[in-house]
């Protein structure tokens, strides 16, 4: 990959001073210590990329190899990734090439069939499997074992996942710009007063487009909770809010390095796997509060929620990526600017939200929640696979 001309923020609405993820933090209570950070200059709008899937591939492959794809029947093609996608051409018709770009909602997974699978043969290979959540489009991939051994086929593909999903995680962080976690108030935006946790993370807007927008968890006001979704750190232009109750789905997806997650039909990609895990953390908390019908807590409450989170983000700093990509690896699409109003928590708990999100495309089937606490953050590994019937 080229390294991008001059200031890796070409083209970007934060500039590359910008080390942080708003303006100076609002103090808790008199006498407590103020977080410093970078005061960044005010931005307008917020970043849209284009998540088309027939995006040219960038510099030379990664990898290169033989595998075989699972269509009616199995046959062999070459398949090369690279560090934005990946294409692959059958060894029978050469000319018939695909070429599918990467996205942060793109997960790669092992997976086995049962024997009584309608492909009986698929005993002699390894598979794997690449969703793309937006389009509801799977692969199936596999490694023969052919005249080798079962440990040297399972090493290649855990080769081929592994690599397909570093591949996945540097178009993630490439969309991200530098930003830290807060828990802290904004100064002089007093809607941020109830803050809990804020940062960027990447809305799937729908088929082709993905937007970075900055997200503000709040405590709980009487029978709900809610996420303020700004376009960006000034947290002067809401988007939209979520509203959480007791009843919010809230779910990972599941993958090998998966940074995805769903809070009732939207979908995020956090920037790392530990953000993704604070984010499911915080929101599972205050379902559990809401369930329990918790009072809505004070300033002092407030103060040690936020508290305990911070405590949480020092313990996996070393943990957390926050390393970034100066040129994103998904072309920018034209900025969209608009505004939605931001009016109290609503009285009803069952109501889902205060303005409507863009219309979503039908979804992948997601991963159930599994009581009052999100699914623990337990991300599959090479040598975990899914099991399929066909």
């Amino acid at each position: 990959m080229e390294d991008a001309a001059g200031c890796g923020c070409v083209g970007r609405l934060w500039p590359c001073a910008q080390a942080d993820d708003g303006f100076t933090d609002m103090p808790e209570a008199p006498g407590t210590a103020i977080e410093e950070h970078v005061t960044p200059t005010p931005t307008v709008g917020f970043l849209c990329y284009s998540a088309a899937v027939d995006q040219p591939m960038r510099g030379n492959p990664l990898l290169t190899g033989t595998l075989w794809h699972l269509t009616t029947q199995m046959e062999q093609v070459t398949f090369s990734l690279y560090v934005n996608g990946f294409r692959f051409a059958s060894d029978a018709s050469p000319d018939r090439e695909v070429c599918h770009s990467l996205t942060p909602f793109s997960l790669v997974r092992n997976c086995n069939f049962p024997a009584e699978s309608n492909h009986r043969d698929l005993d002699n290979y390894k598979m794997f499997k690449l969703s793309f959540l937006a389009r509801n489009q799977f692969f199936y991939f596999g490694v023969a074992i052919g005249g080798g051994s079962v440990g040297e086929a399972e090493r290649a593909r855990s080769n081929w996942v592994v690599s397909i999903s570093d591949a996945m995680r540097i178009v993630t962080l490439s969309l991200f710009p530098p930003f830290h976690i807060s828990c802290q108030p904004v100064v002089h935006v007093p809607s941020t007063r109830t803050r809990l946790v804020a940062g960027y993370l990447i809305h799937n807007d729908d088929q082709t487009t993905l937007s970075v927008l900055y997200c503000e968890l709040h405590g709980h006001r009487k029978a709900c909770a809610e996420m303020v979704v700004y376009e960006n750190c000034s947290c002067l232009t809401p988007v939209m809010n979520i509203v959480i109750t007791a009843n919010t789905a809230c779910s990972e997806k599941i993958g090998i390095n998966c940074t995805c997650f769903t809070i009732d039909q939207h979908e995020f990609s956090a920037r790392t796997m530990q953000e993704r895990k604070l984010w499911l953390r915080a929101v599972s908390n205050l379902k559990v509060k809401l369930m329990n019908a918790a009072p809505t807590p004070d300033e002092e409450t407030l103060a040690q929620y936020r508290s305990a989170i911070r405590e949480h983000l020092q313990n996996t700093k070393g943990l957390q990526g926050t390393e970034t990509v100066n040129d994103p690896l998904l072309p920018v699409c034209k900025r969209r600017t608009f505004q939605a109003p931001l009016p109290a928590p609503p009285r009803l708990p069952n109501m889902r939200m205060f303005a409507p999100p863009p219309p979503l495309p039908p979804m992948a089937p997601t991963v159930p929640d599994e009581g009052p606490m999100a699914r623990p953050d337990v991300p599959s590994r090479p040598g975990e696979a899914e099991t399929f019937r066909v």
